[in-house]
C-alpha cells in the first residue's frame, strides 16, 4: 500500500484550510450583512459564540451538520456557504448614470459629490467620487470607521490639524475617521478622488 508523500499532503492541508477560511469568511459576510451579531447567530445555531468566531476566522472547520444548521439560520443554501454556487443578489453593477449627486450644483471652489454605492444595497462601506475644490472651510470627518482617500486625477492636499500631505495621482491615505481632515485641490486643474469609508 502506498503512502501519500509529503508534498501530497501538504498540498491537502493546505486545499482543507483553504476551504476552511472561505468558508468561514463566507458565514462572516452573510452574517454582517444579515445584521446579526455573533451572538445571535451562535445562539439560533446553538454554538459557542467563541467557537463561531474561530470557524469565522478559518481557525476552525466545522462539521457538515454544523454546516447545513448556519446555511439554515442564515437563510441560504449548503452549496451557497460552500461557495458552489451564489445568489446573483450579492453582485451588484452600479453603472455611471446610476451615481447619486449627493449635494446638487455646486457652488464654485466647493467639492462635488457622487455616491457610488448604491443606498438600499446595505453594504458594510461608502464610496464616493469627489471632484475637488479649492474650498479650504469644508472640515469632513468625525465619523466612526476608517476613511480612504485615493486620488483618480490631479492633486490635491489633505490635511490632518494642522499637517498637510501633498497627494498627487494614484496616491492614497488610509487613516481613522475620527480625525478632523480637510481636502483641497492643488492648483486650477481638475482634482477627483476616491473617497471609501467601512467599519462605521
Amino acid at each position: 500500500m502506498k503512502s501519500s508523500s509529503p508534498q501530497r499532503a501538504q498540498s491537502e492541508d493546505s486545499t482543507s484550510q483553504a476551504d476552511a477560511l472561505s468558508a468561514g469568511y463566507r458565514i462572516r459576510a452573510t452574517r454582517r450583512r444579515l445584521k446579526y451579531t455573533l451572538e445571535q447567530l451562535a445562539d439560533k445555531v446553538g454554538m459557542d459564540k467563541g467557537f463561531l468566531s474561530r470557524l469565522e476566522r478559518g481557525e476552525k472547520s466545522a462539521s457538515i451538520a454544523t454546516i447545513q444548521n448556519i446555511a439554515k439560520a442564515l437563510g441560504i443554501s449548503v452549496a451557497s456557504l460552500l461557495g458552489e454556487t451564489h445568489n446573483p443578489a450579492d453582485i451588484r453593477i452600479v453603472r455611471a448614470g446610476q451615481h447619486q449627486p449627493l449635494n446638487g450644483t455646486p457652488l464654485p471652489g466647493m467639492h462635488s459629490f457622487s455616491a457610488l454605492t448604491l443606498s438600499e444595497g446595505g453594504e458594510p462601506f461608502s464610496a464616493y467620487v469627489v471632484e475637488v475644490g479649492d474650498d479650504t472651510e469644508r472640515a469632513v470627518g468625525a465619523h466612526a470607521g476608517q476613511e480612504m482617500i485615493y486620488v483618480l486625477a490631479g492633486t490635491v492636499y489633505v490635511s490632518f490639524g494642522g499637517k498637510e500631505e501633498l497627494l498627487e495621482s494614484g496616491d492614497s491615505a488610509i487613516f481613522p475617521g475620527h480625525l478632523q481632515h480637510r481636502i483641497r485641490r492643488h492648483g486650477r486643474k481638475r482634482a477627483q478622488v476616491l473617497i471609501v469609508v467601512g467599519g462605521q
